[in-house]
C-alpha cells in the first residue's frame, strides 16, 4: 500500500518527485520529473496505491540508471529481483523493464510472452519519450510529448 494518502494521481506523482529530487542533481530535476510523469501517466490510482512510495521510487531509479548506462540506439531487457544490497531497494515482485525504440505491439507482445510462461503480471507501467543524448555524456534528456529526438518506449 502506498504510504501517501491521496486520491489524486497528480498529487501522488508530485509526492514521488519530492521523495526523489534530493537524490538527483539540479540539472536532472526536469528529466526526473518527465520520467515519473511519463512512466506512470497511464497508470490508474487503483494500481498505484498497491505499491509503497519506496517501491515506486525504486522502479524510477532503476529505470533511470538503465537509461544512463545503455547506448540510446540499443534495446534493453532487464529482469531483476530488487534487493537492498544490489539495487538499494527491495520488492517482493520480479521487475521486468524493457527499453526500446517505439514500436507497435511491444507491450502486448511482452504480456503474451509472460503469460505463455505462466507468469502473473501484477501491473504494467509504461511511457513513450523522446530521448536526446547530452553532449556532456551525463546521460540522455527525456522529453515527454516532445516532437524531436528518437522516440523510446519504456515498459
Amino acid at each position: 500500500m502506498s504510504t501517501v494518502l491521496t486520491n489524486s494521481h497528480d498529487e501522488l506523482m508530485e509526492s514521488l518527485f519530492q521523495h526523489l529530487r534530493s537524490h538527483f542533481p539540479e540539472e536532472h530535476q526536469k528529466d526526473l520529473n518527465n520520467l515519473i510523469t511519463g512512466l506512470f501517466r497511464h497508470a490508474g490510482m487503483r494500481d498505484l496505491v498497491k505499491y509503497d512510495l519506496s517501491d515506486l521510487a525504486g522502479m524510477v531509479v532503476t529505470l533511470w540508471r538503465t537509461l544512463q548506462a545503455r547506448p540510446s540506439h540499443r534495446a534493453s531487457i532487464q529482469v531483476i529481483n530488487p534487493n537492498v544490497e544490489e539495487h538499494e531497494w527491495q520488492s517482493q515482485h520480479t521487475i521486468v523493464s524493457i527499453l526500446h525504440n517505439d514500436l507497435p505491439f511491444v507491450i502486448d507482445s511482452a504480456r503474451l510472452a509472460l503469460n505463455k510462461l505462466g507468469l502473473n503480471i501484477h501491473a504494467v507501467f509504461y511511457g513513450t519519450f523522446s530521448v536526446i543524448p547530452t553532449l556532456s555524456g551525463n546521460g540522455p534528456h527525456l522529453y515527454f510529448r516532445a516532437t524531436s529526438g528518437r522516440r523510446k518506449r519504456i515498459v
